[in-house]
């Protein structure tokens, strides 16, 4: 077999491993339920948005890797949303807040750091001011059921140019989810522990806003 053969041979299997290798974003578009609740049991390795790259390309890195991964840590007792698992690793979401500002991260951990923790169907779990990157979901009870308000907005590149939405509806519900309906802006809920992920049809505000995002709630001094 000459060079070339060998070249496409080995062409072939990288593409075909990158293939195997589902992407960790932070783009919620993406995930749909299940999701699961999951607790860090002792201080596990994080790995900031490597995406396509797994904790065993970071924990050896090669030039290129490097660029990619970010390492940090958890301590136990923090709460993180699994997103999916794929082989020892599971990807992972939560959401923090610093000077005033709510910031997303996802990216892998290894399986054995975790422990995956049952759901509350309690509606007192789903009450309180939640909080993503750009909006809010305010949840009260009332009678039997939720009453959820929710205001976003998006920023465009300049100051003035700024699309808002927002929408407020009732709905029952006996399970960590929740579909809501307002005109034609519908927004589908799943509770996972301390965080909320919601998903919207496109249609509840401006141009370029949506509900779609992880949600969390903070203390108001957060």
């Amino acid at each position: 077999m000459n060079w070339l053969g060998v070249a496409a041979i080995l062409l072939f299997s990288v593409c075909a491993y990158a293939d195997d290798l589902k992407p960790c974003t932070s783009d919620m578009r993406q995930w749909q339920p299940p999701f699961t609740d999951s607790l860090v049991t002792y201080d596990a390795d994080f790995w900031l948005k490597p995406e396509t790259y797994r904790i065993e390309h970071c924990k050896h890195p090669t030039p290129e890797t490097l660029k990619y991964c970010q390492r940090s840590s958890f301590v136990p007792g923090t709460h993180l949303v699994m997103l999916f698992k794929q082989g020892k690793e599971a990807c992972v979401a939560m959401n923090t807040k610093f000077k005033g500002a709510v910031h997303e991260t996802t990216g892998w951990v290894a399986l054995d750091g975790l422990k995956e923790l049952p759901e509350s169907a309690s509606m007192n779990a789903w009450q309180g001011d939640w909080e993503t990157a750009s909006g809010t979901l305010n949840i009260i009870i009332s009678g039997d059921a939720l009453e959820v308000k929710g205001e976003g907005a998006w920023q465009g590149p300049v100051a003035t140019a700024v699309h808002t939405g927002d929408f407020r509806a009732t709905a029952k519900t006996d399970s960590n989810t929740l579909k809501l309906t307002d005109g034609d802006c519908t927004v589908n809920i799943t509770k996972v522990g301390e965080h909320l992920i919601a998903h919207d049809n496109n249609q509840c505000g401006g141009m370029n806003v949506t509900f779609t995002g992880l949600y969390r709630k903070f203390p108001h001094n957060g």
